[in-house]
């Protein structure tokens, strides 16, 4: 699928959780793949996804969506505005600023 959105040659591609059921492995190889793909030739790459912590680590901008607002901006700015912070009930899951990933409680 991925493929066929680069054979299309437009500048923007929408990909709908495109790693999903791959390991850990192959999500990061098939991202920073997609990331050198958009950098090298000025596509607008645009997926969804919920592997949060992969996402802050690899992606430019990210679109963060909770169930009553959204926020844009590069991970570091929303990490610096504590937009990770309320994603989940803290008694369960918390974001530590520090690392960039979520702790279980």
């Amino acid at each position: 699928m991925i493929a066929r959105a680069l054979a299309q040659d437009t500048k923007l591609i929408l990909l709908d959780e495109p790693t999903s059921h791959l390991d850990l492995y192959h999500k990061v190889q098939i991202l920073k793949l997609l990331k050198t793909i958009a950098h090298k030739t000025n596509k607008t790459i645009l997926f969804t996804t919920h592997e949060i912590e992969v996402a802050i680590q690899l992606c430019d901008t990210m679109v963060l969506l909770d169930k009553n607002d959204s926020h844009f901006g590069t991970p570091c700015t929303l990490i610096t505005e504590k937009r990770f912070d309320n994603l989940f009930p803290s008694n369960i899951i918390q974001f530590d600023a520090n690392t960039g990933s979520f702790k279980i409680q």
